[in-house]
């Protein structure tokens, strides 16, 4: 392997030595990097999807997405990409350990030009429009479950990790945010892996009817599986309204779909490569190390 090249991390991009010039969709690839679920699940073929339909309609060099669960792997995605200039995406929930030490690790890794400029974009997690997708979201399953603010707590359900400090940042975030957003809604964040756990939950609510709104994204294991098993509760036509919906314990629980099925998705990937893009076309991008290495390990 090609010894890998020095990366230059800023805020909002991460740069290679070269800087500046005109640039185009035309001359970007980019890179949706998720976590997955493993090469059948239903995240990773509708992320594969949109890529292919960023690349044919959108009019970018190339697009492909990559896995921590899956292939390609991000490393391996990173090294198939000879165009000059890259866009990472992040398909996850926040900007933490995922966005801040294992993508920048991988590309580190690959083997690619030594003029590439790779920005990383915001995570979609932490994009104000996740947010009002999301609310939207809520919104929607209450109007057809007939169900209303006063009877109704709604639980934002993360990953967590304690790798990292702020990867509980983005799901508590946006419990807040839909608060505000819908009336004071009661709105809770919980984890499966970091405090406050979801198994603690319901000793915590008080309302009849709870929304399970998975930060996951695409949901996989985690988000069908993983939630119900914590909560003791599982989806079955006995107990069913729909197949979103399980009365026991004396409430009524309510699944959320994953985001990645939201038909706007699309738009907010197209969103936050904006930010990124836009500085590719800019002359005179101002290069910055600012990269810890104690995040290279």
């Amino acid at each position: 392997m090609a010894t890998p090249n020095k990366l230059n991390q800023s805020t909002d991009a991460t740069h290679s030595d070269a800087c500046g010039g005109n640039r185009s969709k035309r001359d970007t690839a980019i890179i949706l990097a998720a976590h997955g679920a493993g090469d059948d699940s239903a995240v990773n073929k509708r992320l594969c999807e949109i890529a292919e339909v960023l690349a044919r309609d959108a009019d970018y060099a190339f697009a492909i997405a990559a896995f921590q669960l899956g292939t390609p792997s991000y490393t391996d995605a990173f090294a198939r990409v000879e165009n000059s200039h890259i866009i990472v995406v992040p398909v996850l929930t926040n900007d933490g350990y995922y966005r801040r030490v294992v993508l920048p690790r991988a590309l580190l890794c690959a083997p690619r030009p030594k003029e590439q400029i790779v920005h990383i974009a915001q995570s979609i997690g932490t994009h104000p429009r996740f947010r009002s997708l999301a609310a939207a979201s809520v919104q929607k399953l209450m109007a057809t479950a007939g169900l209303f603010a006063h009877n109704t707590s709604v639980v934002v359900v993360g990953h967590g990790t304690k790798k990292h400090a702020d990867s509980r940042l983005a799901t508590q975030t946006l419990a807040k945010s839909l608060a505000r957003q819908l009336d004071g809604l009661e709105c809770y964040a919980a984890f499966l892996d970091a405090p406050p756990l979801l198994d603690d939950v319901p000793r915590l609510l008080t309302k009849s009817n709870v929304i399970l709104l998975p930060h996951l994204i695409g949901g996989g294991y985690h988000a069908n599986d993983d939630i119900q098993k914590r909560l003791g509760i599982a989806l079955n036509p006995r107990s069913c309204r729909s197949k979103q919906s399980v009365s026991t314990g004396g409430r009524w629980w309510y699944f959320a779909p994953p985001l990645m099925e939201h038909p706007e998705f699309l738009n907010l990937i197209s969103r936050c490569i904006a930010g990124p893009l836009k500085l590719l076309k800019d002359e005179h991008v101002e290069c910055q190390s600012s990269l810890a290495n104690s995040e290279i390990h």
